[in-house]
């Protein structure tokens, strides 16, 4: 198969080595290309598009541009995008709401007085707090960016504040919110890919009992990701 198929992997070689090259080597691709570094620079400097020239960001757009090479995402690249929107709609809207939301209460200072607050509480209490709380919204939207966009922002400067840290913060997050998008009773994540996967394959596939038996490794992620706020 992938002797067949080995050529769409391109787009995502693409992103891959972006990625690499910027988290391993500290070269960001976008900033060292003349002309290009400067307008890169520019508008991070701007609040409400710095995050379009995020380094993540512009490596997705460039691997997208890539798929313009192949002759047949050239010809259905209406159908793509239509199915793409459908699929990522729902989340999408939340992640926005999430973060007008979270953009409100920092501009408002809201998140610094609450950080102020809790320098004095207990890591524990912040941790198990913040905990429940990507716990809940991961299981909600089933969705691992949805839950760190609306909690993190949040329970970050208060782990800090109890000198949490920041590394633990960030790796303790990502593993509590990847496993929590898979909880029982709601579990999201497990009812649409085993819908696709059930569409794909012209079989029915239980979501019920693959969020069971994906349990274990769900809160395992978790219970990794607590330990890292506690240390």
């Amino acid at each position: 198969m992938l002797r067949r198929t080995w050529p769409v992997f391109g787009p995502l070689l693409v992103l891959i080595v972006i990625v690499i090259l910027n988290s391993g080597f500290g070269l960001n691709v976008f900033t060292a290309v003349p002309g290009l570094g400067g307008v890169v620079t520019t508008l991070e400097t701007v609040p409400i598009v710095k995050g379009l020239v995020h380094v993540v960001v512009l490596a997705i757009i460039v691997a997208t541009l890539v798929t313009l090479c192949y002759p047949r995402a050239r010809r259905e690249a209406g159908s793509i995008v239509a199915t793409g929107i459908g699929n990522v709609r729902q989340t999408l809207l939340i992640q926005l709401c999430a973060g007008f939301m979270v953009g409100m209460f920092y501009a408002s200072g809201a998140v610094d007085q609450v950080s102020a607050a809790a320098a004095g509480l207990e890591l524990q209490a912040v941790a198990f707090g913040g905990f429940i709380g990507l716990a809940v919204l991961g299981m909600l939207t089933g969705s691992q960016t949805t839950a760190q966009t609306v909690v993190v922002p949040f329970a970050a400067p208060l782990l800090l504040a109890s000198a949490a840290d920041p590394v633990h913060v960030a790796l303790g997050a990502s593993h509590i919110a990847s496993g929590a998008q898979n909880l029982p009773p709601v579990g999201l994540t497990a009812f649409v890919v085993c819908g696709l996967v059930g569409a794909t394959l012209r079989t029915k596939v239980d979501p019920v009992k693959t969020m069971l038996l994906a349990l274990p490794n769900s809160l395992y992620f978790m219970l990794v990701g607590l330990v890292f706020w506690l240390l």
